[in-house]
This record gives C-alpha cells, structure tokens and sequence, in this order.
C-alpha cells in the first residue's frame, strides 16, 4: 500500500495524518482516521471510488483551465492540477477551513503551483453564510435556515459570475461541482459566466437519496445538454431525462453542442447510436482471435473452437455476434458513435441470451458488458444469478468473457474453478458498494472464499484488512 502511515501533525488541529499517493503519483494530505470516507477509500483504492475520476484524468490536457467547486481533499484538483501542467490551471473552492487546511498542504506537497485554493462558498448572492459540518466533510452543507443540529464554521459567500470576472477566469474548459445539494444556487449565481463560457461540466445527479432531474432541466435551459459516463469505454453518451438512473449512478456531466463536437473529435463522447447491424460484417473467427488475444483464453480457447464446430449451442449466432460487438467497442480505430452503439447491441444480444438460455458463461459476459455500460444494479443481479449457477458442475464449452476485466491477463491454467469464483466474487464485492467503508463487516465472508481461491487482488486484501481494523479486530495493517 502505498501509505506513510509515519505521524505527522496539522499544525492547527493537533490532527495525525497520513500521505497516501493515489494514480499518477499525486500524494493526497488526509485525516489518519478508517471512520472517515476519503481517509478509507484512498487506503483502500489507493485511488477516489468514481469511475468519473478516471475519465477525468484522460480529459486533461496540458494547457487546461479548469475550475473546482466543492474540492474537500482535493482528490480531483490534485489529479487534474498534474495533467494541466505549468502552462494550465486549477481554480479549487473550498468552503472548509479545516479541510482547506489539508488541501494546501497537499498542494504544497506535490509542488503544484498551478493550483489556487479559495477558501470559499459559492451560491448566488455574495456576503457570508454558515456551513453545517459533518463528521465526514465530504457532507458538508450550507445552512440555509436557523436551529440547524449541526456543528457550524461562519464562511465566506460568492458568486461563481463574480469570482471569474474579478479574477480573470476565462477559457475555461472543465467544470467540476459538487456542493451538496447548493449546485441550482451555484448554476444561477454563474449565469452569466455559463453564456460566455463554454466548459463540460460534471455534478452530482443526486443529493443524498434524491435525484436532481430539476438540475438537469436547469442546465438544458442554458443550452447544456445531460450526458452519463460509459465506463468500460471512457466515453461520454446521451443522458435520458426521462428513464429511471441506476441506483448506483451518482454524476452526470454537461455541456453546449460545440464542446460536445470537440469531445466527439477526441473520441470522449458519443452525440448519437448508430445501426450496427448496417455495418455487421459476420466473421466466423473474429470473435476466436479477439478471445485468443486474452492470456485466460489461453487453456480453454481449444475446447470452445471444437465444441462449436461438433455441435454449435442453442443461441450460438447471437452469442458470437455479442462477442464480436463487443470487440467493436473497444476497438480505439472506431468513432465514439460506432463504439458506444457496438456495446449496446452486444448488451441487448446477451440480455436476450440470458432470458432464454443462460448458462454461466453467458451470465458472466452479461455481467461484465452491464457493469461496462454503467448498469450496476442489472450486473450485481447477474452476478449473483451466476454464483448461483456456479453450484453446478462447470462446463466452459462455449466463448466467453470473465465477469471482470483484471482477469483477462490472468491464465488460470488448470484452476478454472477456483478463477472463475474469484472473478465473480470480486467483481460483486466492487459493484454491491461504492467501498467496503459502506459494506463493513458484511464483506468478510465474501473476502474469506475470495481471498482462499489465489486470484484475488491485492485490494481485496486491503479491504479485509481495513474493515478487521476499523472494527476493531486488528491493530493495524499487515
């Protein structure tokens, strides 16, 4: 892990903390306490939990000039502040003076001078306010009526139309907010900055357990349309306004036609599906050297090539053809539209398969294809629907993908069985909750029977450990 769990003082709270250094060598300044999310998940993760921040990073370009609303630790102004460069920008709002503290040390630390904090809450009116604060900070609201129960910091007030014309905010290409539940306020008080400005914009689609359609329609007003993060291919898609989210889905992103048409040129968003069918092009064997190209092919690939020309499977068309479309969406050659649309197809295919004739293979690439696009309710109840085939006597006859993509470099060699329970197991364990900081206790017999089978990740061991110690079952990390 890579952690210096050595003591070291805030100078003002008297408080432990820790350097922990997440992707792209950034060290993050944190509060030495597993009772507090950042704290956990960076430990856990070496990295924040939001398949967001991930595409962020790849968003980044040197030269950028981006602006943070809500950075609390600074996980995202940390990473981007690394990628915009010398010659780029990192404007990071935070209300908090405990958790501005920790930012400028980290900022300090990293010897980013590309980064200005502003110790600071934006709404839409200027003065003063009092921010309620939680236990963990990430939580932290302005008060907006008196007799509040929580804990209270008097904290500066602005107006994001303000701050960028006193302070010469301009060009400004990405947007990150996150204010809990104040982004409507923050969206009037920029109204004029949203004119003339034209950024992507990322915020939160929900504020606890309630979902923030409104905020969405407040933006389309502006001229930003919503779009949702497809994770396994690192895209932006069309958001629907008008279908129920994931449950799991916590970020939307937003932005005008002409960001949207740069972003596509990048190959970061898709503005549109296109007909796949149209370009089909059927292949008896792609769908075996695309597989081939995987090293856990490597012991079985022999087995599925002769079970299909001896007697082909009930739905072996389509199966091939979802394997195959799936192979499209990751191909980086194919524009944003084609790789979105591939994955779709290659979704429906198997969703298809899976009603009609499942079997455990195709439950774990039907797995792997929903979690891929973002449906992390639909991939935890294929999951578990596949552990309970797993009971059954295995049988790997046909093609197939394994439930997580880690496992696509793993050759299980003569350990087939005890591959494939780690691959489900572990892939439940990382969809059932954003971390183990969330699940507690109810993730060790999970990690037991994980951990037993020797393909687990180095994470999962983390995970254990983190919960025995938080829990009081161990002293410290081993």
């Amino acid at each position: 892990m890579h952690i210096n769990q050595t003591p070291s003082l805030i100078n003002q709270t008297n408080q432990k903390v820790i350097h922990a250094r997440i992707h792209g060598d950034v060290v993050v300044v944190l509060p030495d306490s597993l009772d507090l999310i950042t704290s956990y998940v960076v430990q856990e993760q070496e990295d924040w939990f939001e398949d967001e921040i991930k595409f962020v990073r790849e968003l980044m370009q040197p030269g950028m000039r981006v602006i943070d609303v809500g950075a609390n630790y600074g996980l995202y102004a940390l990473s981007m502040a690394s990628k915009v460069g010398a010659h780029g920008h990192v404007w990071a709002f935070e209300p908090a003076s405990s958790t501005v503290s920790f930012l400028k040390r980290s900022v300090a630390l990293n010897n980013f001078s590309n980064v200005t904090v502003i110790q600071c809450a934006l709404s839409n009116r200027t003065g003063t306010a009092k921010l309620g604060l939680n236990q963990n900070s990430e939580l932290n609201t302005l008060c907006l009526e008196n007799g509040s129960t929580l804990e209270t910091e008097d904290v500066a007030l602005t107006t994001l139309d303000r701050y960028t014309a006193e302070h010469g905010c301009e060009q400004i290409e990405f947007v990150k907010l996150d204010a809990e539940g104040e982004e409507s306020n923050i969206v009037s008080g920029g109204a004029a900055f949203l004119e003339k400005e034209s950024p992507l914009i990322m915020y939160e689609l929900k504020h606890g357990w309630q979902v923030n359609l409104s905020l969405v329609r407040q933006f389309e007003e502006r001229g930003y349309l919503p779009y949702i993060l497809i994770p396994g291919l690192s895209l932006l898609a069309p958001f629907d306004s008008t279908a129920s989210p994931d449950p799991f889905q916590l970020n939307l992103f937003c932005c005008k036609k002409d960001r949207a048409r740069q972003l596509e040129q990048r190959g970061l968003l898709a503005v549109s599906m296109e007909d796949i069918d149209m370009l089909y092009e059927s292949d008896a064997l792609s769908w075996r050297r695309f597989l081939e190209s995987k090293p856990f092919a490597r012991s079985i690939v022999e087995r599925w090539g002769n079970r299909v020309n001896e007697q082909p499977m009930p739905g072996w068309k389509n199966l091939k053809k979802a394997i195959e479309q799936y192979s499209m969406a990751h191909n980086p050659d194919l524009n944003p539209n084609l790789r979105y649309s591939a994955l779709k197809s290659s979704y429906n295919q198997l969703a298809m398969l899976c009603n009609e004739s499942p079997s455990l293979g195709r439950l774990c690439t039907f797995a792997r294809v929903s979690r891929e696009l973002g449906y992390r309710e639909k991939a935890l109840e294929v999951l578990r629907n596949a552990v309970d085939m797993r009971q059954q006597p295995l049988t790997l006859d046909e093609p197939f993908l394994p439930a997580s993509h880690r496992f696509d470099s793993i050759d299980p060699g003569n350990r087939v069985g005890a591959w494939m329970t780690a691959s489900l197991l572990e892939q439940i364990e990382t969809c059932k909750a954003q971390s183990s900081f969330y699940s507690g206790t109810s993730s060790l017999n999970y990690l037991k029977v994980l951990l037993s089978t020797g393909f687990a990740s180095p994470e999962m061991e983390r995970r254990r450990q983190l919960i025995l110690k938080r829990y009081g079952r161990q002293s410290g990390l081993n």
